[in-house]
């Protein structure tokens, strides 16, 4: 038997549910058990009001005030009871009250359910949001965005599905088990015989539960599918329009949403048919059954009006049961994207340490001793056997062309990636997972593509230091070169700057960058090319903020244009990977044969 076929045979729904099960009650405990006292004794007051109608079925007389109850009669499976009488406004205001409390109970167990799952959906969407963001960075960055993004929101809910089905399929497995009880007493060759025509009603729909189980497979494929378009879209909107391939995308997301819909209607129309072949079975059964107990079993009528209305009481909560389960399996898969994830980055955390609330200083150096590195343990290595040191409160400049190496030196520098070989050392101790987290508290890191959140310009800077007053946020924006742009906005502080900060001109956006770096005051600052996308003028004004923090941290700033790199103090070239110079700026600049001085001379000859 195939994978395949043994995840939507009976056995394997089932074991997939019971993982659902083990999986999700950690998300519930107590609130569940809560949820299934109530249902339980909603059940039990349910079939005391049904106890109290039986009487009133079988016993009463045209014209009568009381009621002879005759519990032999109406069940034949006890018969040690004395017959009783009571009168009709006492029993029938014992059923008010019985019912009426049933209807409460039921109430307060569905509001409890509701509750339940809710709450447990928010406690597995916040712990995959947790697992997700304190993973390691390089596990991070080998996933796809959308995929996450679709289980931490479409798959979740699934989840929330099925556990909302599995506690209403436990509620109509009470009540079954229930009136099966009663409707026993009565007549234990007709339960049998009706139990057994449910049974084979079961088998029958079987195949229908299994196509709905692909179907929802499918459908998860689809809609992830749908997600990594959107993202690719968005994320990728403006290069999109210059290229104008915005037909590509719709394209795409057309024929992805028309086979959704396709699906969506099939699946309909399969939910749709149990129902419809469940009130024939109910007609048929119901034929049968009147028919076996008057002719062949014959009961007294009394008995099969009793039956009878256990059977109708029976059958709607048999038909939910049917619709939950196909429910069930139809979102089962939900949780097999969800526990995979939280598996997958709970396995690859990033480490606290005992120096977490502090940051790690940097006294003298950043060492990196015979450094390789692989993304992949059968690629070729992005950095092979680096060896260079980068001297505290000085600036160093990390120079080569691009694919080098130098960003991932830069990732490896923060603690974000662990070499596959060799080590870091930050003033001799190495830097491992378990002082990542502590070492970055330290580290401000300023990429190429500044990332600002769509909010206002002192949101983007809290974002860095919640605690920063308005004088330290200034001070920070006129070290940044960007004071003087802030002030000139408009709203100032509270300036809106847009979606990703498109609001503000690519420097505009590196300055209150490199702002919200400096406003947390680090021991190391990484500029990561983040200015090979400006113009010279805001070249400049970065260039001029930067070098005004010699001696005051460690600047390494990472580029492969000259005019970025000429107030270093310190030098690091790098070729395919490996370090070919290292050493005072000064030195190799008067080295015609440097790799420095080529590039010197590279942009000085592409610029003339």
């Amino acid at each position: 038997m195939s994978v395949e076929t043994g995840i939507h045979s009976a056995s394997g729904q089932a074991k997939r549910i019971w993982r659902v099960a083990k999986f999700v009650w950690p998300f519930t405990r107590s609130r569940a058990v809560l949820s299934l006292g109530l249902l339980f004794a909603a059940g039990l007051t349910e079939g005391f009001s049904i106890l109290l109608v039986i009487p009133i079925l079988a016993g009463l007389m045209p014209g009568a005030t009381e009621v002879d109850i005759s519990i032999s009669s109406m069940l034949p499976g006890i018969s040690d009871i004395p017959d009783i009488q009571i009168g009709l406004l006492p029993l029938l205001s014992l059923l008010v009250i019985a019912v009426a409390l049933q209807g409460a109970l039921a109430r307060l167990s569905n509001i409890a359910i509701v509750d339940t799952t809710l709450n447990a959906a928010h406690l597995m969407r916040t712990q995959l949001f947790e697992t997700v963001g304190y993973a390691r960075w390089q596990a991070i960055m080998m996933g796809r965005h959308a995929d996450i993004t679709h289980v931490m929101t479409m798959d979740v809910d699934r989840v929330h599905v099925v556990l909302s089905c599995l506690l209403f399929s436990v509620q109509a497995i009470v009540m079954l088990t229930l009136y099966i009880a009663l409707a026993l007493f009565v007549s234990p060759t007709m339960t049998a015989a009706a139990v057994i025509f449910g049974g084979l009603f079961v088998i029958f729909l079987h195949p229908l539960r299994t196509f709905a189980s692909r179907y929802g497979e499918r459908l998860s494929k689809q809609r992830q599918a749908q997600y990594r378009t959107i993202g690719e879209f968005l994320n990728g909107l403006k290069v999109v329009k210059s290229l104008n391939a915005e037909d590509r995308y719709v394209e795409a997301f057309t024929g992805n949403s028309s086979q959704i819909t396709g699906d969506l209607k099939r699946l309909a129309r399969v939910k749709a048919l149990p129902p419809y072949l469940f009130q024939i079975f109910s007609a048929v059964g119901a034929a049968a059954f009147i028919y076996g107990a008057v002719v062949f079993v014959k009961l007294p009528i009394e008995q099969i009006a009793v039956l009878l209305f256990l059977f109708m009481k029976i059958a709607p909560r048999f038909a939910n049961l049917q619709s939950d389960y196909q429910e069930i399996i139809i979102n089962v898969g939900g949780y097999d994207n969800v526990a995979a994830v939280i598996a997958g980055y709970r396995n690859d955390q990033d480490v606290p340490s005992a120096t977490e609330d502090g940051k790690l200083g940097l006294r003298n150096e950043i060492a990196f001793d015979d450094v390789t590195f692989r993304y992949n343990a059968d690629t070729a290595p992005v950095l092979d056997g680096v060896n260079f040191v980068v001297p505290a409160r000085q600036i160093t400049a990390l120079i080569g062309a691009s694919g080098s190496g130098k960003s991932t030196v830069a990732d490896l520098m923060m603690g974000l990636l662990e070499p596959t070989e060799g080590s870091i050392r930050i003033d001799g101790a190495d830097l491992t997972s378990t002082l990542g987290r502590a070492w970055r508290s330290g580290v401000a890191y300023v990429p190429q593509d500044a990332y600002l959140a769509n909010d206002t310009v002192r949101a983007n800077l809290l974002f860095a230091r919640p605690d920063a007053s308005e004088a330290q946020m200034w001070h920070a924006l006129d070290q940044a070169q960007a004071g003087d742009l802030v002030r000139k906005l408009t709203a100032g502080l509270e300036t809106e700057v847009g979606e990703d900060g498109l609001r503000l001109s690519g420097g505009e956006r590196q300055r209150i960058a490199l702002a919200r770096a400096l406003l947390t005051t680090p021991e190391v600052l990484i500029l990561d090319e983040a200015t090979s996308a400006l113009d010279w003028q805001n070249q400049a004004l970065i260039a001029h903020a930067i070098e005004s923090l010699r001696g005051t941290m460690t600047v390494i700033t990472i580029a492969h244009r000259p005019s970025m790199i000429g107030f270093a103090d310190w030098v690091v070239a790098i070729v395919d990977g490996k370090v070919v110079e290292t050493g005072p700026f000064s030195a190799f600049a008067a080295n015609e044969d440097s790799q420095l001085s080529r590039l010197i001379a590279g942009e000085n000859a592409s610029t003339q």
